[in-house]
């Protein structure tokens, strides 16, 4: 997300809605086994490795995490 639209709440609503949509799909049966995710700020990739994130790759300051499936499941 690039700088002018950070501390909008556009992330927090893009947040929201991705967890709204895995926990429907979720529930209606499709199984969910890898979760990726970008950050593009210290604080993103801080968040991303406190839901158990591995560092894929980095690039122009935005890195590529897979999430922990479990971690990831259980906040569902």
């Amino acid at each position: 997300m690039d700088e002018i639209f950070r501390h909008q709440g556009i992330s927090k609503q893009l947040h929201d809605q991705l967890w709204d949509y895995l926990k429907q799909k979720q529930n209606q049966g499709f199984p969910i086994e890898r979760v990726f995710c970008f950050a593009i700020t210290n604080e993103g990739c801080k968040s991303m490795s406190n839901l158990g994130g591995q560092a894929i790759w980095t690039r122009n300051q935005t890195t590529l995490f897979e999430l922990d499936q479990e971690l990831v499941l259980g906040q569902l």
